[in-house]
């Protein structure tokens, strides 16, 4: 009979993984995790709180692009400070931790950098059996991977550094295995893509900086959305208020 492997045979329980912006790791049983209870080390903060599944991998993303693979059983769980993930993985030098996820193998991720190109991958293409993790996507000098994103929804939205936002079918974007992808937005020179998500075309929620660099929120659905629905690698519409997004999801 065929030997059972430690990933079959690990316990499936519900599991909050707690992730700080200086990549101290952690977990707590089950889901629903009261994030104001969540306390970090002086001059640290949230990178990200997930709620997954103990046999799923934990996926962190460095600024070059690299992925590195954690098993969540190996990860301290309680209420300490948790576990530096500089003493788990062999980070790329000058390289620093961007993003962290943890979801099913087969479940499929739209990851993209912000210079505007991106691709569909499963998120068993960016698990590493290696310290040193896997070159993963193609990160230019001056960009930055955006955060991976679940593609639960028909179309993409995105938005851009000059003010503007384009929203096309997810059918558009090609599926991968890695690289640098398919171009999402048109940028001119000195521009950045901002923000990114994946939703069902009906309503879209926009947080970012207006004039004045006052914060602020805008809903966009009907007519307010039909304005930016086009296709992949357009210029996009700006956005009104003047805003710059910094963060697009679906309400």
């Amino acid at each position: 009979t065929a030997s059972t492997t430690s990933e079959e045979s690990m316990v499936d329980e519900p599991v909050t993984v707690i992730v700080s912006l200086n990549g101290w790791l952690r977990t707590r049983q089950g889901h629903g995790v009261d994030r104001a209870s969540i306390q970090y080390k002086a001059g640290d903060g949230e990178m990200a709180v997930i709620e997954t599944r103990t046999v799923n991998p934990l996926i962190l993303m460095d600024s070059s692009g690299r992925t590195y693979t954690l098993r969540i059983a190996d990860l301290p769980s309680g209420r300490g400070d948790g576990v530096p993930f500089t003493s788990l993985v062999d980070l790329a030098k000058g390289a620093k931790l961007v993003h962290a996820l943890s979801a099913p193998p087969d479940s499929r991720w739209l990851a993209s950098t912000t210079l505007g190109y991106g691709f569909i991958a499963k998120c068993a293409d960016m698990v590493s059996r290696q310290r040193a993790g896997k070159a993963f996507m193609a990160v230019e000098d001056g960009q930055i991977p955006l955060p991976p994103v679940p593609t639960t929804g028909d179309w993409v939205a995105v938005a851009a550094s000059n003010g503007k936002a384009l929203v096309f079918p997810i059918e558009e974007v090609k599926e991968g295995t890695g690289g640098k992808g398919v171009q999402l937005i048109k940028l001119d020179a000195g521009e950045k893509m901002t923000a990114l998500t994946v939703f069902d075309g009906q309503t879209l929620m926009v947080e970012g900086a207006g004039k004045g660099k006052r914060s602020g929120r805008l809903k966009l659905s009907g007519e307010n959305l039909a304005r930016y629905r086009t296709h992949r690698a357009k210029k996009g519409s700006l956005l009104e208020k003047g805003m710059v997004a910094s963060r697009l999801w679906k309400d």
